[in-house]
Formats: structure tokens, C-alpha cells, sequence
């Protein structure tokens, strides 16, 4: 057996990395040493930035907090909660629009709000509630824009379809 079959595999690649370090260090002494001119130093990468994505067409331009006009204020507050996503309040004003007496007209106002988020969980929150009546009004929500809203609507229909 040769001694150098005795040696880890590993050693004996670690065993060239002093030779590619050595021709290196020949081909950069010139430089080094004045002998040849050095290379000039790359200039540093060029920052790109990309113009700001345009909205797409099918998401309102309104801004989230324009208020509807007519609104009831526990209605105005729901909306408020759930654009500004504070969770713990719209869980709350939630429970409170479901001991409303007008809570489903309130849902089915806020069904048909301009901005997506809100028409989503209105169309939610009125599939919860498995009331036959909304049947209409959650078949219309399938053909809205927003593939957030038509998702939302076709969980409420299922939801009629449960009980």
C-alpha cells in the first residue's frame, strides 16, 4: 500500500489549495511590487430602483379611511377597525353588529363598500350568520372584482348550504 493511499481524501485536496494560493501570488507580485501598472478599481455597482408598481385596475383608488356617507357609527367603526386591521376591535364590534337589530342591513350596506377588505368581511360575516335571505346578495359578491371578496362569498354560500 502507497503512503499516499493511507492519507483522508480530505488532506489531499486541502494539499492543492497551497498550490492555487501560490500561483495567485505569482500573478499579483508583479502589481504588487511595481513592476506592471495596477488595475484600476472597480468602480462600485450602479443602484437601480425600480419605479413604484402602478394599482391594479381592479382595486378601488379610495383612500381607507374616506368615511361613507349615512353610515351608522358602530357600522363606520367595524369599517375603520377592519381597514386599519385592529383585530381585537373588529372581533368585538363584530359580536356587537350580530346583537344589532339592523345587523344584517348593516352587512349587506357594507357589502357593497368601495373598498375591498370591507366587502370581503362584510360577505364573511354575513355567510356566518347562515341566513337563507342573504342568499341573493352573496350570489351577487361572486362576481365581484376582488378575488378576496368571490372567495369570501363562495365560503358564505357553503355555509347556507351546511345547515
Amino acid at each position: 500500500m502507497s503512503p499516499r493511499s493511507l492519507l483522508p481524501r480530505r488532506r489531499v485536496r486541502a494539499a492543492a489549495a497551497p498550490l492555487a494560493a501560490a500561483a495567485l501570488a505569482a500573478a499579483v507580485a508583479p502589481a504588487l511590487l511595481g513592476d506592471a501598472p495596477a488595475p484600476p478599481p472597480a468602480p462600485p455597482p450602479a443602484r437601480v430602483e425600480a419605479p413604484p408598481a402602478p394599482p391594479p385596475p381592479d382595486r378601488p383608488a379610495a383612500p381607507p379611511r374616506a368615511p361613507v356617507e349615512g353610515l351608522p357609527e358602530l357600522a363606520a367603526r367595524w369599517r375603520l377597525a377592519v381597514l386599519e386591521g385592529r383585530r381585537p376591535q373588529v372581533l368585538s364590534l363584530t359580536a356587537a353588529l350580530r346583537a344589532a337589530p339592523d345587523g344584517p342591513a348593516l352587512l349587506a350596506r357594507l357589502a357593497a363598500d368601495p373598498h375591498e377588505r370591507v366587502r370581503a368581511y362584510a360577505v364573511r360575516e354575513l355567510g356566518r350568520r347562515r341566513d337563507p335571505a342573504q342568499r341573493d346578495l352573496l350570489a351577487a359578491a361572486r362576481r365581484d372584482p376582488s378575488p378576496h371578496v368571490r372567495e369570501n362569498a363562495d365560503w358564505a354560500l357553503a355555509q347556507l348550504e351546511v345547515r
